[in-house]
């Protein structure tokens, strides 16, 4: 991986892969450096953790959004609905609006890690051979 655990590049389908697994929610100013940052041309391919919180400002969602797309970045968006360990869901109105910015699937089962992981790669893998 790269500098840290929480971030570097994977491969999958043969296809370079930046990811980043720390979100908006988890180190807000490091994560919105990251996006003002980032760029299509050194990291055409990213995927990032991201709680799409649009009712709370800290959280800079609708930012984060605009910044990526408008940097030419494609947005697929997996959602956990069932918030792991809670009994909280994602709320339908914050679906709707990363709908909004582009193709939403969301996974409404509640597996252990590897199983998530699992069915996410099958997820990206389907948006990688598209």
């Amino acid at each position: 991986m790269g500098e840290s655990r929480h971030k570097g590049w994977i491969a999958i389908n043969d296809i370079d892969i930046f990811v980043r697994h720390m979100s908006n929610d988890d180190l807000p100013d490091s994560f919105i450096d990251f996006i003002t940052a980032v760029e299509v041309d050194n990291k055409p391919c990213l995927i990032t953790a991201l709680c799409p919180n649009f009712t709370n400002p800290e959280a800079r969602t609708e930012y984060i959004l605009k910044t990526v797309r408008k940097k030419g970045y494609k947005l697929y968006f997996w959602v956990l609905y069932n918030q792991y360990g809670k009994s909280d869901v994602i709320n339908t109105e914050d679906i709707n609006r990363l709908q909004q910015y582009g193709e939403v699937e969301v996974y409404k089962g509640k597996s252990e890690a590897p199983a998530r992981a699992k069915i996410l790669k099958t997820y990206i893998s389907k948006i990688l051979n598209a």
